[in-house]
């Protein structure tokens, strides 16, 4: 509050009036040490960006990732010198939050003095400074934010244009929704002078607009991410109430469970109500409540999904039409001698039932709360913060410090972790909001990997069932569990990832799929599979139409060359959220199966209708398990060059005989895959050397082609001949060599000394 204000109410005659801002400041203390253990989750978002900002790690909440997650990056920066003296970032801002309550309501009680309606001030400071609607934001930017409003209209009411510019330009900094307030106070200045404020204009656009551009150049623009993020959320059924609750329905839900705790709720919407008929013969408090119900209906044409800080500004504005209610009764019932005694005992009932509800508050930080399909939860403190900070430092201790972490709530988890957090309700990663706007929760898990994730064990990716999920299973084990009573989630477990997860690869298609539906690109984990191992495979879609996929199966597979499958997903598409044009992600997560063997083995991808009518199916490319073969020590060596490989060795089965038959094994060492496939010839010659037995064929009996092949790899490649009855006369040897079998050309080969064999093949004794 101005300090001209306290020095010219210290020094004033009316003591009266001068101790209400000292009994109001005094009542705030004592609140405030009462309720010194409440947290939430999500101020720590902020803290964190001032930590971050401490550590020179820039304005951020992950180290390199610019981002606005918070709604009050300039708070953050006051919160950053108190973090640089070594102050606790939670309870400066707790603190903060007080006063700045304490001080909102001063500026109630003033602002109503000031229009000459004592009973009225005092009555709406007392229900401000009461509010449960305040106190259960503690910890946020609120306090200030509404103090800096409250103050702002007191000051457009004293003719103070320039203090009330500053002002309103420092609740736009610490929320940007303080335009409101600035537009409302605008509108309040022309009413009463029919001009608009030209000359007070500079001192609140300069510092918001250097503020807007410092966050442009920071960010990207001065918009937070978390506003569309909350929108999304709203539509996925993601909200602080229940699922697909709307604004009002919060609003509503509030009250229910206030009004539930005491009937004296009750006469909240009656003093109200008379509150709004007396307020249209008020000078200057009009402004304040008309700003109030903007905020909500702000909220509600934007979407967002409720919370329950999103409705503190109508607790100033409640409680002067409360306070005004109760003094235009006051008036109508006795003489003004004493009706202002009666307004003060009409308020007095909703000031005890509000201090009710905060010292359920108070009992709940310490007992175990409702669980959260009852209303009552609604108006009590999260019980999980207590094992979130846990968890946190337990991360912050048990794991590297590059570690990622993806939750599903990231801000005290991340605050004391200090690590890279991946947010699954998209408000620290744009994309991941994207992918929720599509209906798509799973994506973040798929598309991030982190190493670590933390889970309750209620809902622990919201709607997606997780855990029944036998890829996850696959890939992540649990490491830590974390067990509290008072957590209607506990206990919360923290999963480590087994499976390397490395940077998908893939390739370009463009291929259409349907007419207007086409593949963009493909990516797996890697080319190379094992059995039993969890598998990643992204298909990159673009859509002309955004029915063309929508309700449709797909499936994504694997199969060697005779169609056995070793994994499969399918998916059902729902494309009407994807926008006409975009690039789409999706992630088919499938686990290959226990027994599959070495080998090439198509990707294939299927498209079914509803009707299940097959629409497309094709293989779109290819992944491979190589083969786990050795060179054994009895081979007979061999150094034969080929294009791609080298000839290292070779067993023979058993002597020839006549009617047996003669099985060769060739060890191939790849030195890169091949540009085709080829074929290799495996021919009997007799001692005349005419040809008595042949065995043609890829290699390693086909499962696995010379364009699969990777450097070192070692493929064992077995060929059987079956030798004739009788058998002529030797001496006899094998013929080998590589041909491609469309054309007939022969692979030329080389031996040691780089010399080419004759035939473009080596000849092998047989004994």
């Amino acid at each position: 509050m101005p300090f001209h204000y306290l020095t010219g109410r210290i020094s004033g005659c009316n003591r009266r009036n001068a101790a209400v801002p000292a009994m109001l400041m005094l009542l705030t203390l004592l609140i405030a040490w009462a309720l010194q253990g409440f947290t939430s989750d999500d101020p720590f978002i902020t803290y964190r960006y001032a930590h971050n900002l401490v550590l020179g790690q820039g304005m951020v909440y992950n180290p390199g990732e610019r981002v606005l997650s918070t709604t009050a990056p300039f708070y953050a920066l006051l919160l950053a010198v108190g973090a640089f003296l070594g102050v606790d970032l939670p309870t400066l801002s707790n603190w903060l939050g007080a006063l700045g309550f304490g001080a909102a309501s001063v500026a109630l009680f003033e602002l109503a003095e000031q229009d000459g309606r004592f009973w009225t001030g005092l009555g709406a400071a007392l229900l401000c400074l009461s509010s449960p609607l305040l106190w259960m934001t503690l910890g946020f930017e609120i306090g200030l934010y509404v103090a800096s409003v409250c103050w702002a209209f007191w000051a457009l009411t004293t003719d103070r244009g320039r203090v009330c510019a500053i002002l309103l330009a420092l609740a736009t900094l610490l929320r940007g929704d303080g335009i409101v307030a600035a537009g409302v106070a605008t509108l309040v200045w022309w009413v009463k002078r029919r001009r608009i404020p030209w000359r007070y204009l500079p001192f609140y656009a300069l510092p918001v607009g250097i503020g807007a551009l410092w966050l442009t150049l920071q960010y990207g623009s001065p918009l937070p991410v978390t506003l569309r993020a909350k929108t999304i959320q709203a539509r996925f059924g993601l909200t602080g109430f229940y699922t697909h609750t709307s604004f009002l329905q919060g609003g509503f839900i509030l009250w229910w469970a206030w009004s539930r705790q005491t009937f004296l709720y009750w006469m909240a919407p009656l003093l109200a109500s008379v509150g709004i008929v007396a307020l249209r013969r008020t000078e200057g408090l009009w402004g304040l409540t008309v700003w109030g119900t903007l905020m909500m209906a702000a909220y509600v044409v934007l979407g967002v999904a409720p919370y329950q800080w999103y409705y503190a500004p109508l607790a100033p504005a409640l409680s002067l039409l409360i306070g005004l209610g109760a003094e235009a009764a006051g008036q109508r019932i006795m003489r003004p001698k004493w009706s202002g005694f009666l307004a003060l005992g009409l308020t007095l009932p909703l000031i005890v039932a509000q201090g009710r509800s905060l010292s359920l508050v108070v009992a709940a930080l310490q007992t175990v709360p409702p669980p959260p399909e009852e209303i009552a939860s609604k108006v009590l403190p999260e019980a999980k913060t207590t094992v979130y900070r846990r968890v946190g430092e337990w991360l912050a201790v048990n794991t590297p410090p590059t570690a990622t972490v993806g939750a599903l709530e990231v801000g005290i988890i991340g605050y004391y972790s200090d690590r890279t957090i991946v947010d699954f309700l998209g408000l620290l990663q744009p994309d991941i909001a994207r992918a929720l706007e599509r209906g798509d929760i799973f994506w973040a898990v798929a598309a991030y990997a982190p190493d670590y994730l933390v889970l309750t064990e209620v809902n622990p990716l919201y709607t997606y069932p997780l855990r029944d999920e036998d890829w996850f299973r696959r890939a992540y084990r649990p490491v830590a569990l974390f067990y509290d009573s008072r957590f209607w989630g506990s206990p919360v477990t923290v999963y480590r990832r087994i499976v390397a997860a490395p940077q998908p690869k893939g390739a370009t298609v463009e291929r259409p799929i349907t007419d207007s539906a086409t593949l963009v690109a493909w990516a797996t984990d890697g080319p190379l599979v094992r059995p039993g191992m969890p598998l990643r495979v992204r298909l990159t879609w673009r859509l002309s139409d955004q029915a063309a996929l929508d309700n449709t199966l797909v499936s994504v597979y694997l199969v060697d060359s005779d169609w056995h499958l070793a994994g499969q997903r399918v998916l059902r598409y729902h494309t009407s959220t994807w926008a006409a044009g975009e690039e789409v992600e999706v992630y088919h997560t499938l686990v290959l199966a226990d027994d599959f063997p070495a080998g090439r083995y198509g990707l294939h991808l299927r498209v079914e209708d509803d009707a299940g009518e097959e629409r497309f199916e094709d293989e779109i490319g290819w992944l491979k398990r190589p083969p786990s073969g050795s060179i054994p020590p009895e081979a007979t060596p061999l150094n034969v060059e080929a294009d791609f490989a080298n000839l290292a060795g070779y067993t023979l089965s058993a002597p020839v005989r006549a009617g047996q038959p003669l099985t060769l094994t060739l060890y191939w060492v790849a030195q890169a895959a091949a540009e085709r496939d080829w074929t290799v010839f495996v021919h009997l010659l007799d001692g005349s050397g005419g040809r008595i037995a042949q065995a043609d064929g890829p290699p390693f009996d086909g499962r696995y082609p010379t364009t699969a092949w990777g450097a070192g790899e070692v493929i064992p490649d077995r060929h059987v001949l079956q030798l004739p009855d009788p058998l002529p006369a030797g001496p006899h040897c094998l013929l080998v060599g590589l041909y491609d079998w469309s054309s007939g050309e022969r692979m030329e080969l080389q031996d040691a000394a780089g010399r080419p064999l004759p035939e473009r093949a080596v000849t092998l004794e047989v004994h």
